[in-house]
């Protein structure tokens, strides 16, 4: 199964929204319209993939300890 991670860095990993104002490379920190939590880029998008990469593997049956992964923050 793949993983798409495109667009990670423009996904909200608190409430899921995509920011489409950030796609300027050279914004680094930015701070989410709908909720209002800040995001470094590249931190965000770290956080992102690692989200969903945890919940394919949970899709999968492998258990993930130390992660709670929602349907919604691994948009």
């Amino acid at each position: 199964r793949q993983m798409c991670i495109r667009d990670r860095s423009q996904t909200c990993g608190c409430c899921g929204y995509k920011n489409t104002d950030v796609k300027d490379l050279s914004v680094r920190k930015w701070k989410c319209p709908k909720c209002g939590a800040w995001h470094d880029r590249d931190v965000n998008a770290q956080q992102n993939i690692y989200k969903t990469g945890a919940k394919i593997l949970q899709d999968e049956g492998i258990q993930i300890v130390g992660l709670h992964v929602t349907s919604k923050s691994a948009n």
